[in-house]
C-alpha cells in the first residue's frame, strides 16, 4: 500500500537500508530529499543495526485494549485504592467521567472513540496485585488514566511490569522500584520533598551530626525516609518508626517529620519543645497541608525550628489558577470546585485534557510506545494541577519536579523561604 511521503507524494514502506539513508542522508524511502530542518545523523553501522533491531521488537498485532474493527473504542480504566479519602475519590471520579465522556472523539469522526472502566480495589494491600491483574484479564484496556490511593507502590510495579502506560494517578507516594517507563506522575510527592531537604542541608554548608525521621511503619512516610537516607549516605541516619521521646533528638541535630496530623499532633504533645539548636524539616503531604498549612498543628515552640516542604504552589495563587481554568468547566457540567478537594479535581481534568491530546493524534492502529511520546508532547494541557510549574519531554516521566520550602513565623503565619526548589 502506498504511503504519504508528504501531503502531495506517495512512498514505499522503508526497510532497513532505507531507513538508515534517510537518517544519514535525508533521502526518503521513495527518493523525496527531506526539508533542510529535519537532522541528518551521524549513525554508525552497529547504532543502525541496534536502532533497527529495536523497531523490528515492536508489537505489530494490536495493544491490549484496542477494539480491532475500524474506528472501535480504546478503553481505558481509572485505579481506586481502598487506603484513599471517599470524598476525594469521588471528586476525582466526577472529574474524570465527565471529561472522558465530553472529550471522546464522536461516531463519524474519523476517531476511535474512548471508554472508561473503573477499577476499584478491597482488601489488604498485598492482595492488590492479584485483583489487578484479574481486571486486566478480564477486561484488558490500552492505558490507565488518572487514579488515586495513598500507596501507589503496588499498581506502579503492576503497570511497569505489563507495559501498561499508567498516566497521572493522584499520589505522593509514586513507589521506589523499578524507575517509571510505562508509568507518569503529577510529581514525585514525597520522593521530591526528600531530594529539596537533602539539597536544602547541602547548600547551608552545615551538616547535621544526625539526622532523626520520625515516620509510621506502615504508611507512605517510609518511602521519603529511604530517599532521604539514600540521598545523604554520608549522615548517620536514625529511622523512629513510632512513638516519640524527647531523647531522640540532640542539639545540632536534624529532624524529619514524615507524619499525618494525627500522628503529628501525638509527636509535639510529647516533646513540647525542640533541643537548643535543632532544624526540623516537615512534610506537607503527609500532614495534608496541600490546601495551605495548619500551623496550628505546630506549637509556638517549634515554630521558629520547622521548615515546611511544599511541593504544590502555593495556595491563593492555585486557587485563582484552578478557578480561571476549570472553575467555569466545572459549573458548566453541574459540578462545584471545592477548596478541600481542588487539588485532586484539578489535577484529575489535566490528567484528561493531557492524555485526550495524546490519544487524538494517534494512527488508527495505536501503539503504547506511541501513546508515551504523544503524552510527553501534550503537557502544555495539565493547565489546572496543583503545581506552579509543569512539564515533560522525551524520557521524563514526572510533571512538577520540585517544591518550596515554607517557614512558620511566631505569630502562626507561614511564608515561602526563597524561589521554588528543584533538587
Amino acid at each position: 500500500m502506498a504511503l504519504q511521503d508528504y501531503g502531495f507524494r506517495t512512498r514505499p514502506a522503508y526497510d532497513d537500508i532505507s531507513l538508515a539513508r534517510a537518517l544519514r542522508e535525508g533521502i526518503g524511502a521513495g527518493g523525496a530529499r527531506f526539508d533542510g530542518l529535519m537532522p541528518r545523523y551521524d549513525l554508525s553501522s552497529r547504532d543502525i543495526a541496534a536502532l533497527t533491531a529495536y523497531l523490528h521488537s515492536l508489537d505489530a498485532t494490536p495493544a491490549d485494549g484496542i477494539d480491532p474493527q475500524p474506528g472501535g473504542a480504546i478503553r481505558l480504566a481509572t485505579v481506586i485504592l481502598p487506603d484513599a479519602d471517599p470524598s476525594q475519590s469521588a471528586a476525582m471520579r466526577a472529574v474524570l467521567s465527565t471529561c472522558v465522556a465530553e472529550r471522546s472523539p464522536r461516531p463519524g469522526s474519523g476517531r476511535r472513540p474512548w471508554t472508561l472502566d473503573e477499577w476499584a480495589l478491597s482488601g489488604p494491600p498485598e492482595t492488590w496485585r492479584g485483583q489487578l491483574e484479574a481486571f486486566r484479564m478480564e477486561r484488558p484496556v490500552f492505558a490507565l488514566l488518572g487514579g488515586i490511593g495513598r500507596d501507589w507502590a503496588h499498581v506502579h510495579a503492576f503497570c511497569e511490569a505489563n507495559a501498561l502506560p499508567c498516566l497521572f494517578p493522584n499520589t505522593d507516594a509514586p513507589g521506589e522500584q523499578p524507575p517509571p517507563h510505562a508509568s507518569m506522575y503529577l510529581s514525585p510527592g514525597v520522593g521530591v520533598e526528600a531530594g529539596v531537604i537533602a539539597a536544602d542541608l547541602d547548600e547551608s554548608g552545615d551538616m547535621p551530626e544526625r539526622l532523626v525521621q520520625v515516620f509510621q511503619r506502615r504508611d507512605i512516610g517510609r518511602y521519603g525516609a529511604a530517599a532521604l537516607a539514600s540521598a545523604l549516605p554520608g549522615i548517620p541516619n536514625r529511622a523512629v518508626s513510632s512513638g516519640a521521646d524527647p531523647g531522640w533528638i540532640r542539639a545540632g541535630e536534624v529532624l524529619v517529620l514524615w507524619l499525618a496530623p494525627t500522628d503529628l499532633a501525638s509527636f509535639f504533645m510529647a516533646v513540647p519543645e525542640p533541643p537548643d539548636g535543632v532544624r526540623v524539616y516537615l512534610s506537607a503531604s503527609l500532614a495534608g497541608f496541600d490546601t495551605g498549612v495548619d500551623t496550628s498543628l505546630i506549637p509556638p515552640p517549634w515554630r521558629p525550628a520547622v521548615r515546611v516542604v511544599y511541593p504544590f504552589d502555593l495556595p491563593d495563587l492555585r486557587l485563582g489558577r484552578q478557578v480561571f481554568n476549570l472553575g467555569g468547566w466545572m459549573a458548566g457540567h453541574g459540578l462545584a470546585l471545592v477548596r478541600s478537594t481542588a487539588r485532586v479535581q484539578g489535577d484529575s481534568f489535566s490528567a484528561c485534557e493531557v492524555v485526550a491530546r495524546a490519544l487524538y493524534t494517534l494512527p488508527e492502529h495505536p501503539t503504547r510506545e506511541v501513546l508515551l511520546e504523544r503524552v510527553e508532547e501534550a503537557y502544555a494541557g495539565a493547565v489546572a494541577t496543583a503545581y506552579p510549574r509543569f512539564t515533560l519531554g522525551p524520557g521524563q516521566r514526572f510533571g512538577s519536579k520540585g517544591a518550596y520550602l515554607l517557614k512558620i513565623m511566631p505569630d502562626g503565619k507561614w511564608q515561602p523561604q526563597g524561589a521554588w526548589r528543584v533538587p
